[in-house]
């Protein structure tokens, strides 16, 4: 089965800065290529990253984007 995108689990990560405020930072990667059976055999590239960053401490989006 060909599809022309599959996903990696997504990936978190606490950010802290020196102002001691805590920003939760989330993760998921798209690449090209095939599923099932085949899922990782043609190595395709990445087609897109979508991050999603909350303000821990106000329980707020700060900022959502996509790259690519």
């Amino acid at each position: 089965m060909i599809s022309s995108s599959s996903s990696l689990p997504s990936t978190t990560a606490t950010i802290e800065n020196n102002t001691n405020k805590q920003y939760l930072c989330l993760f998921h990667i798209i690449t090209a290529g095939l599923l099932d059976e085949n899922l990782g055999s043609d190595e395709q590239e990445i087609i897109e990253m979508i991050y999603l960053i909350i303000d821990v401490d106000q329980k707020k989006v700060c900022q959502l984007g996509s790259i690519f």
